[in-house]
């Protein structure tokens, strides 16, 4: 039977307001695959095992210049990316999050050291791009903090 593309909007739909970060299903012998990392990006397999990703036209909270609105937490080193301390640990930070300045937001991993990012003010987490466990290079955004 596989997927019709009713239960995938369906399936999408729901993924979209829950808390889950990655999510796959396979039906019939057709495989789907949803993910909420930095872009947004949705994998479809089909029963030949080919891969179609398609990037859905994302909202983010920008100005009219195409920047985000809000104090861009940048990447101080290149390195590995981490949420939460530990795998098992919840996340320093959601979007939504009230973080003060100084708060730990996440960790970046550079040559077997770990150095803290903090918060360089006071506000909420309006936007996160990098990706947990991902390579973050110097300079890229990490999150956004808009003003409360």
């Amino acid at each position: 039977m596989g997927l019709s593309i009713e239960s995938v909007k369906e399936l999408m739909a729901e993924f979209s307001k829950g808390n889950l970060i990655t999510m796959k299903v396979s039906i019939g012998g057709d495989g789907l695959e949803l993910s909420k990392c930095g872009e947004a990006a949705v994998s479809v397999v089909d029963k030949s095992g080919q891969t179609e990703e398609k990037k859905p036209s994302a909202v983010d909270n920008e100005n009219k210049e195409g920047k985000p609105e809000g104090v861009s937490v940048n990447a101080p080193v290149a390195g590995i990316f981490y949420r939460a301390k530990s795998p098992e640990d919840k996340p320093f930070v959601e979007v939504g999050s009230r973080v003060k300045k100084g708060d730990t937001i996440g960790l970046i991993e550079a040559m077997k050291m770990v150095n803290d990012i903090n918060a360089p003010c006071d506000g909420v987490i309006t936007k996160i791009d990098a990706c947990n466990g991902k390579f973050a290079e110097f300079g890229a955004c990490l999150m956004v903090i808009g003003k409360e």
